[in-house]
């Protein structure tokens, strides 16, 4: 290291100019400094409470990230040295960092600058395979080989030339201890999965066995790690992009204003939704990195799954679990011939869509784009919420309002009135639950051209005397009380911002309906 040894004693604002320079290439990629930032308590006492006042809120995040955007500057380095006249030292600094479960940043103290042991970390489940471990099983090929086999090629997250200017920073750690660059999270013992060994190709090369990492289905905040895909391989899975549409013979589930959505289909029937960017423009880009920051920090399972992603050139793509039951819309609308979804359905559809926007609205997110084609459902018709190009940072429960915007984004006949004032607050993810909620009852669209009241709330408004009278028949018998407190909510949800209750004072109400 050089000059004075660094212990956790040394004030961060001493560090070498070397350790903040890693920390900065350990926290800048993905915005994961983000994470860090949200868990410094306000008083260093207050490291060790579990409700503690953060020292920084929305609008200083704000501040950090423009900040950062200067030449020669990293929102890293403005919250080191911000933070660092509180006299914070570096075993405070590894503390939160363990905190924020970036281990990456962590164990490069711990282990690189104080010549300490690894950070410990929770425990990984390793009981269930997921569709995250199968995608892993698919990186066991060259590129070459792709016309052989379906398989991946998998990439570091940063590239070969990133990996090999941070191999030497963890080698300490031994090969089954080796990170995501990205992510600065652990990936998984390769030594202890015997499964993977008996499928890997013969001849396969070191480095390619040395760049495999297991990927996990992790709940709530646990370790998220992602891979980046080739290109090719996408091409090939989906043949070549085939637009015709799935029902059809092709291979595009569907179509929307940020991209197309092909189905990825290996011999071993493994299959994945990708999604495609629509072109590289500048807003298209943004909501590209927006969805891929926030799936890769928070799990849930009301949430969509995504499993990794692919950038290369012109050609952007997430790739994602597929969905086999296609969106709420479809099936509301019962496409391709598909049957009606019968009541029980409907209210666990919409328990666990409350439950997928509840965990976002309380991780500080407001999806903004709330409608039943952002409902996926997979083969149980588990709900789960998707496409998240559009969400933004807001305060953590409450209706507060974050850094207002100047664009409207949603779909009209679910934006709440307050959004064409820029007004941006978790209650607009309740307004557009209200309307999914109407579509459940009812079995009708969100907007209607040829309906005289062409939005479906306010044609409920103007026509619904008795909720019974209204519901979707061929849902099968509903349970009155349960179709009066569905509608109840849904009422609830469409009136003004002041009023308007958040999805967490809902979701208890709706926990406890039954059908």
């Amino acid at each position: 290291m050089g000059g004075q040894k660094v212990t956790g004693e040394t004030y961060t604002r001493h560090l070498p100019y070397s350790v903040v320079a890693k920390l900065t290439s350990l926290l800048e990629p993905g915005k994961q400094w983000e994470k860090f930032v949200v868990n410094i308590p306000r008083k260093l006492v207050m490291l060790d409470q579990d409700d503690f006042v953060p020292k920084y809120d929305l609008t200083y995040v704000s501040i950090i990230e423009d900040r950062g955007k200067k030449p020669g500057a990293s929102s890293t380095r403005a919250i080191l040295d911000d933070w660092g006249t509180q006299n914070v030292r570096v075993k405070h600094l590894i503390k939160v960092l363990v905190i924020s479960e970036l281990y990456g940043a962590a164990d490069y103290l711990s282990v690189n600058v104080l010549d300490g042991e690894p950070v410990p970390r929770p425990r990984l489940e390793t009981s269930d395979r997921t569709g995250q471990e199968n995608l892993a099983e698919q990186a066991t090929i060259t590129p070459k080989e792709y016309e052989d086999r379906d398989t991946f090629y998998i990439r570091n997250m940063e590239g070969d030339h990133a990996l090999s200017e941070t191999q030497g920073t963890f080698e300490s750690m031994g090969e089954e201890r080796r990170l995501s660059v990205r992510s600065g999270l652990p990936s998984v013992d390769l030594k202890s999965e015997p499964s993977l060994e008996s499928i890997r190709a013969p001849g396969e090369s070191d480095e390619i066995a040395e760049e495999e990492e297991i990927l996990r289905q992790l709940h709530g905040n646990e370790a998220i790690l992602l891979r980046q895909l080739d290109y090719k391989m996408l091409k090939h899975i989906t043949n070549n992009f085939n637009e015709i549409e799935l029902s059809k013979g092709g291979s595009m589930i569907g179509r929307g204003g940020f991209g197309t959505v092909f189905l990825g289909k290996f011999n071993n029937g493994f299959k994945i939704a990708v999604k495609c960017l629509k072109e590289e423009n500048d807003d298209n880009l943004k909501q590209f990195q927006t969805e891929l920051n926030v799936l890769s920090k928070y799990r849930h399972e009301n949430i969509v799954h995504l499993l990794g992603y692919s950038s290369e050139d012109a050609n952007h793509c997430l790739i994602y679990q597929y969905m086999p039951n296609g969106s709420l819309e479809d099936r509301l609308g019962c496409k391709n011939e598909t049957e009606p979804l019968d009541c029980p359905v409907r209210l666990s559809i919409a328990q666990g869509t409350a439950r997928g926007i509840n965990y976002l609205n309380e991780n500080g997110f407001v999806h903004r784009d709330i409608k039943s084609a952002n409902v996926l459902l997979d083969k149980d018709f588990t709900p789960k919420v998707g496409d998240f190009a559009t969400a933004r940072l807001a305060p953590k429960g409450t209706g507060a309002t974050c850094t207002q915007t100047m664009v409207v984004i949603g779909t009209s006949a679910y934006l709440a009135p307050e959004a064409y004032q820029f007004d941006v607050s978790a209650k607009l993810d309740t307004y557009s639950y209200g309307v999914v909620l109407l579509e459940l009852l009812t079995g009708l669209p969100s907007f209607d051209e040829e309906r005289e009241d062409r939005d479906l709330w306010t044609h409920m408004e103007e026509n619904c005397e008795d909720i019974m009278d209204m519901v979707d028949q061929s849902a099968g018998s509903w349970k009155e009380e349960t179709a009066i407190a569905m509608y109840s909510i849904a009422t609830r949800c469409l009136v003004k911002k002041k009023h308007r209750p958040l999805m967490e004072e809902l979701l208890p109400e709706l926990e406890s309906l039954s059908n």
